[in-house]
């Protein structure tokens, strides 16, 4: 992080320096017009009843120090953010910096694997500090965002941008009706009735919720798998198939207050039916799937940096494998094939790999009764590159299978 900031002595001998005739909107504004690719963001200013609980939930910043600001944020998965924030007299303006950077810190591990581009974006971002003035700089180019916040101090700022060059760049809040599938949250997913009608062929005793796994699975398998597969095709081929068909719940990350995160999406219903799954939902659907298949397989429950994640280990011909088929689907890769959608390509970063691996890209479990997984994947694999020893850390995408 860099805080920009200017010692009491130099406002005493050049006051300009701290001075600005612009609104903490207005600075706001001449940072979007000047970003040349920045997403539509969302503003929220004082007069929004969402704004005082943005700073205490969001930033955990005490809004009575806060006398005007604004905050531009957008919704999904997508990191760009700019506030501006003219503080009370009273207030602590070290105090607000490392509240917004440790925003920064908790975006960023939110962000690590799932959306690889968002989270280099946050990495280099910036909070920026000039007088009762504090911003936040969460862009594409923070160096020149922060170049633009000291130019609006000073008896000669930039002029202000266009109105149109900033609407390009705003989406106006709104009430965000609810679009998410129907859960139907009296009908809890129960792994052990769908394995053991699977297994006795007898579905009849299921739940609503459960049957619809069940045959989303049957379907699946009947599809993706052949007699002739062994067990590490049988895994590959339910792997590619869970990253092309569904897609990481973006409202689940959402700082929205009208973000409306499926209800399944932690259980394989959300997955199998509705598309959209977190961690749990990706990890609990391939466990479920290897389940059928008689491989055996765990789900590991631990952390990515300061946030919650879960993936899965796999035995195959006697060896533990690490897979995170959540990061292997990560929501901003880009194909190198332009005709290729990135929807149908599958990444192996994380698909057999070592618990070293894990470690090394910040998995953090309680390995306690937790297998070691020492080998990568299997190198007769005709999907892999064998020639290449460093865990297919190079993001290599492959079609699926």
């Amino acid at each position: 992080m860099i805080l920009l900031s200017l010692s009491s002595c130099n406002f005493k001998s050049n006051p300009d320096l701290f001075y600005t005739s612009y609104s903490p909107n207005q600075i706001a504004e001449v940072i979007i017009a000047s970003q040349t690719d920045i997403p539509a963001l969302i503003p929220l200013t004082p007069e929004d009843d969402y704004f005082t609980e943005y700073l205490s939930n969001i930033y955990n910043i005490n809004a009575s120090e806060v006398k005007d600001g604004v905050i531009y944020y957008a919704d999904g998965m997508i990191a760009s953010e700019i506030a501006v924030f003219l503080l009370d007299d009273k207030a602590d303006a070290n105090k607000i910096i490392n509240a917004l950077e440790q925003y920064i810190s908790r975006r960023t591990d939110a962000f690590t694997g799932y959306a690889p581009t968002q989270a280099a974006i946050l990495k280099s971002s910036v909070v920026v500090g000039k007088g009762n003035y504090v911003a936040l700089l969460i862009c594409g180019d923070a160096q020149k965002a922060g170049y633009d916040f000291q130019m609006c101090f000073g008896r000669n700022p930039p002029a202000l941008p266009s109105m149109a060059s900033v609407e390009s760049s705003v989406t106006p809040i709104t009430s965000g009706a609810s679009t998410a599938s129907e859960s139907l949250a009296a009908d809890a997913y129960n792994p052990s009735a769908v394995i053991t009608a699977w297994k006795n062929g007898d579905s009849s005793f299921l739940t609503e919720k459960n049957l619809s796994i069940l045959n989303a699975c049957k379907d699946t398998i009947a599809t993706v798998i052949t007699d002739n597969m062994d067990d590490f095709e049988k895994e590959l081929a339910i792997h590619n198939w869970i990253i092309n068909w569904a897609s990481y719940d973006l409202a689940a990350d959402s700082n929205s207050p009208y973000a409306n995160p499926d209800p399944d999406n932690a259980n394989p219903y959300g997955l199998l039916i509705h598309k959209k799954a977190i961690c749990l939902g990706y990890s609990a659907t391939f466990q479920l799937f290897m389940d059928l298949l008689d491989i055996e397989c765990i789900t590991v429950k631990g952390f990515s940096g300061s946030g919650d994640h879960a993936w899965n280990m796999v035995k195959i011909d006697g060896e533990w494998y690490c897979v995170d088929t959540t990061w292997d689907d990560p929501v901003d890769i880009q194909h190198p094939d332009p005709n290729i959608h990135y929807a149908y390509s599958v990444t192996h970063k994380y698909f057999n790999v070592t618990s070293d691996f894990m470690r090394e890209t910040g998995h953090q479990w309680d390995e306690t009764g937790v297998p070691e997984a020492t080998s990568p994947y299997p190198p007769s694999s005709p999907e892999q590159d064998n020639s290449n020893q460093n865990q297919n850390t190079d993001d290599t995408l492959i079609q699926g299978v």
